[in-house]
């Protein structure tokens, strides 16, 4: 069964029954937006099937917010789309390493998909902050959100007053920092300042649950920044704090390790 997280007249986000990863469309007048449809085959067909229902000779467009192979897996799925990522997601040297992760999951689980797995090519490449996608009824911006990935990518849609972050400010993930820790902390404080500067009120992590509030997404960049911030420094009060708010914490530990020597290793390569 395909679970739909959130919907309205003109957004739906669908939630992956693997690490509550969402994937979401968005309707414009004239065009429909699809932002890393995953996880499942199963799941990837109902995006595609309920796109199919409601594009009715609207372009497509597909939209991937970094390069990790469960946010990719599904652009087959999709090769008529106009499809929108980051110039470093566009010129990646590890494509090769990222469809192999794909045919490891896909084996590991028996699992065989009705269309060809490819890493996407970029039609429409984000190299700067604030460059956007002019549609008919309103307009998206893209903003370069590397840390999480070098890659990274988040789209802002003001008229919905909306933030789609990729894998940055989940409710069900504390940071995993797989770029660079410095990359992360700006990339959060691009965040809190987009929220700031904009009347932006729901915001839709890569995993977990949208923020359906302005405050919510602002408790969930708190967080992430305060977390940032105690990593070089981190004590096991941070692990117990960690525990003690993400039921799946024990899964992840070994991330918040990683993250703490990455920290640690950037801060003293600066001093």
């Amino acid at each position: 069964m395909v679970m739909i997280q959130y919907e309205d007249g003109r957004l739906r986000v669908f939630q992956s029954a693997l690490y509550c990863t969402t994937s979401t469309v968005m309707q414009m007048s004239n065009a429909v937006v699809v932002i890393d449809p995953t996880w499942l085959p199963e799941e990837v067909q109902a995006i595609r099937q309920y796109v199919d229902t409601i594009l009715n000779g609207r372009e497509l467009y597909l939209v991937f917010t970094h390069n990790d192979f469960d946010h990719i897996l599904g652009a087959g799925a999709f090769p008529e789309a106009t499809t929108i990522a980051t110039q470093t997601f566009a010129t990646c040297t590890k494509k090769e390493q990222v469809l192999q992760e794909i045919s490891a999951f896909d084996n590991t689980f028996y699992l065989q998909r009705p269309y060809q797995v490819q890493y996407p090519d970029i039609h429409l490449p984000i190299q700067v902050d604030g460059q956007e996608l002019h549609l008919e009824d309103r307009t998206l911006q893209f903003y370069l959100a590397p840390g999480h990935t070098a890659d990274g990518l988040f789209i802002v849609d003001k008229t919905a007053g909306l933030l789609v972050a990729g894998d940055y400010f989940s409710n069900v993930e504390f940071p995993f920092i797989e770029d660079s820790y410095s990359a992360y902390v700006k990339t959060v404080e691009k965040a809190m300042q987009l929220f700031q500067q904009s009347d932006l009120t729901m915001l839709i992590p890569g995993h977990g649950h949208l923020a359906k509030t302005r405050e919510e997404a602002e408790l969930r960049m708190l967080f992430a920044h305060d977390y940032l911030q105690r990593l070089p420094h981190a004590d096991e009060a941070l692990a117990n704090q960690l525990r003690e708010t993400f039921p799946f914490y024990d899964a992840m530990k070994k991330t918040h390790q990683k993250n703490i020597v990455k920290a640690q290793n950037e801060r003293q390569a600066t001093n």
